[in-house]
């Protein structure tokens, strides 16, 4: 029902596009879960580019929305009309993975598309698995290797492509000290080195192991732990958004959700 909304609501805001007053301030959505490149863009505008235009979180999940919201994130909702509305005046909408039901907005709008990726897209993938992405108006990848892949592999045209790094990891080439208040919401003692461990997630093959080397979560989890002891380090896991991650395994660690 949430994805037929949004569909009927993009209808909707297309022709509202044409008929409506235009913001009085640039309007950029960023689509959908605020994390890894959307994370970081957010961010910038939130410390620089507040005065320049506005931006704006769109999601498909009503409790997802909730949450943001309760963190003074401006949101917009896609089975909210008005926001749709929005959305559809707005100058940019940058993704970093497919439209769902908004795909219109590409055809039917002068709307500036932008994807920046979650990931680095090296499993599998065909040029089938961009026929959305071919469309944008520009494409920003990690690396002038990566754009070659985008070009060679994937088929885009290479004006498309922008190699200008993942916004993600601005931190670790400018050499930015962390956030101080994870270390306090993770209970981090001073003077402990911290180790990072990522898994990624099964994607279409449910047979994937998300750990190495034939271990089992547990195992290799308290591996890394016992080894990070030794060494007066913290071990910190992250779980993927769409990765299961046992609880007896996450209480040998910190955890991020």
């Amino acid at each position: 029902m949430l994805i037929a909304q949004q569909g009927l609501y993009t209808l909707i805001a297309i022709g509202a596009r044409y008929l409506s007053r235009r913001p009085s301030k640039p309007v950029v959505v960023l689509w959908d879960q605020l994390s890894g490149n959307l994370k970081a863009l957010y961010h910038e505008w939130e410390r620089n580019q507040r005065d320049k235009f506005d931006c704006y979180v769109l999601s498909l999940d009503p409790s997802y929305s909730e949450q943001l919201r309760h963190t003074n994130i401006p949101v917009l909702q896609c089975n909210r009309l008005w926001d749709m509305i929005l959305v559809g005046r707005s100058d940019a909408i940058i993704t970093d993975h497919g439209l769902h039901a908004m795909s219109a907005f590409l055809r039917f709008t002068s709307i500036l598309f932008i994807d920046v990726w979650h990931g680095i897209p090296f499993k599998g993938f065909t040029p089938d698995d961009f026929r959305l992405q071919h469309r944008y108006d520009e494409v920003w990848v990690s690396s002038p290797l990566l754009k070659e892949i985008y070009e060679r592999k994937f088929g885009f045209k290479p004006n498309i492509v922008k190699a200008l790094g993942y916004a993600r990891t601005d931190k670790l080439f400018l050499n930015l000290s962390p956030d101080p208040q994870l270390r306090v919401d993770l209970h981090i003692p001073a003077g402990h080195k911290v180790v990072l461990y990522a898994p990624t997630w099964q994607q279409d093959d449910s047979g994937r192991e998300l750990f190495p080397f034939g271990e089992s979560q547990d195992s290799f989890i308290r591996r890394l732990s016992e080894t990070c002891e030794q060494n007066k380090a913290i071990l910190v896991l992250r779980s993927h958004l769409n990765a299961s991650i046992s609880k007896k395994a996450t209480k040998m660690c910190a955890t991020v959700p």
